[in-house]
């Protein structure tokens, strides 16, 4: 008895003393000098990874590619690059650091540099579209969590695409809910050019204006659904491309990945989910995240989904696309902003205590150097 008063009393205290720093503390005012802050020391704390060498798919595919674009001239066209060296992905990726890379000095190192400023656009992406679904401290929180997350930490100077599918997939959602239809098809159009997986977030876009209209067809319905298509046609045009100049339209090697077996798709299927839920002490959340929307009243539920009906359409097409495709965790990153506003917007609901993010980000720093080394 003794002990759950003291338990209470300590419980008391640390809510009172979160409600007293949250009335003297104006986020609003103060968002952009912390985002700054965060993304300042992310920038610099990554400035020692940018002299290691290509490794893994970076040596065998896509430094390769660059360093071939920045001999050879940068093209979007399938067929002015070997197979071998693009695996029949779209090349905007490739096309977009190989330009960069030239100006920047043309070394490996200025490739990296390129990687690491489009992370740095991701973090600020993520606080943006924070803002857009709830608040700024939202935002901030988010990107707080995301940036020690160990697959991005060191995903954020490998030059590999998923960082900038990331980073064009979250600003492409933001001008959906902005509905700057212009700006949308202008980086959709470069999302879908940079590689297939792409194709998640536009069927969760389709998917989400079909769950406004509690899934009733009509006419306007079936118009804002090939208007959010659009992009895709890029893709379309790339692959009838590559057929004329290859033979085929996927490259064949991948095309063997792809199985439909029930098997396959279940150990697939709980690998990805094993991983973006379980892994790197994101578990550790999973309790109280589940706790906090058994919680929560009819109302706040449903205001809840629907705020955040999209990131669940996105992340479902996600995890279907993983079930059947080749999955390598990496592949994840493209719906982790979601992830982290999604779960952030629910804990400030219930008035979570900045210590409790403070709490779980002292746990994940532990194991930090390991977890980051595994997922380079």
């Amino acid at each position: 008895e003794i002990w759950q008063k003291i338990i209470k009393y300590n419980h008391h205290l640390l809510v009172k003393s979160n409600q007293k720093i949250a009335s003297s503390f104006n986020w609003d005012k103060n968002a952009s000098r912390i985002l700054m802050i965060l993304l300042g020391g992310f920038f610099l704390s990554k400035l020692l990874s940018l002299n290691v060498p290509f490794f893994h798919d970076e040596l065998g595919v896509y430094g390769k590619a660059i360093f071939y674009m920045i001999d050879n001239g940068p093209t979007i066209i399938p067929g002015d690059v070997d197979p071998i060296i693009s695996r029949g992905h779209p090349l905007f990726f490739i096309f977009f650091v190989s330009s960069c890379t030239s100006l920047l000095g043309g070394s490996y190192i200025s490739a990296r540099l390129v990687i690491l400023m489009i992370s740095v656009g991701l973090l600020l992406t993520t606080y943006f579209l924070g803002k857009e679904l709830a608040s700024k401290k939202v935002g901030l929180i988010a990107v707080f969590l995301f940036i020690f997350q160990p697959i991005f930490f060191a995903q954020s100077t490998l030059v590999l695409p998923e960082i900038f599918l990331s980073f064009l997939g979250s600003i492409t959602i933001l001008f959906y809910l902005r509905k700057n239809y212009g700006m949308y098809f202008l980086f959709g159009s470069m999302l879908i050019l940079t590689k297939e997986t792409a194709i998640v977030v536009f069927a969760g876009i389709v998917l989400n204006e079909w769950y406004k209209e509690k899934f009733r067809i009509n006419w306007n319905l079936i118009l804002r659904s090939v208007k959010y298509s659009l992009p895709i046609i890029c893709l379309v045009v790339f692959l009838i491309v590559q057929k004329i100049q290859h033979g085929w339209f996927l490259y064949p090697y991948h095309t063997g990945f792809i199985s439909f077996s029930a098997s396959d798709i279940y150990n697939r299927l709980w690998a990805c989910l094993k991983h973006f839920f379980l892994d790197q002490n994101r578990s550790l959340m999973l309790i109280p995240l589940a706790f906090s929307l058994f919680k929560a009243s009819k109302s706040d539920f449903k205001k809840f989904v629907n705020t955040h009906s999209l990131s669940f359409f996105v992340g479902l097409m996600m995890f279907s696309f993983s079930g059947l495709n080749y999955f390598m965790s990496r592949y994840l990153l493209l719906i982790y902003p979601l992830f982290f506003l999604a779960m952030v917007h629910i804990f400030e609901s219930k008035k979570t205590p900045l210590a409790f993010y403070f709490i779980y980000f002292l746990i994940t720093v532990v194991f930090f150097h390991y977890q980051t080394e595994e997922f380079r």
